[in-house]
């Protein structure tokens, strides 16, 4: 339970939050058909990075317990 709810949040935060404050910021600045589309590409490439980023911290986490 613990190790699915990080990955979660993180899904939801790069997958709606960062989608809504694009559309009120960047998307407000430049209106286009291509900006709109551009937020897609630019939420999974942060939400990937975010994801990376947690696997990355818990397999050290695993190493460590590994070594002792």
């Amino acid at each position: 339970m613990e190790q699915s709810l990080e990955p979660s949040i993180i899904t939801v935060l790069g997958t709606v939050v960062f989608r809504v404050i694009w559309l009120l910021t960047v998307f407000k600045m430049v209106p286009t058909y291509e900006m709109l589309m551009n937020v897609y590409v630019a939420s999974w490439i942060f939400t990937g990075g975010l994801l990376l980023l947690i696997y990355l911290k818990h397999m050290r986490k695993l190493e460590k317990k590994a070594i002792k």
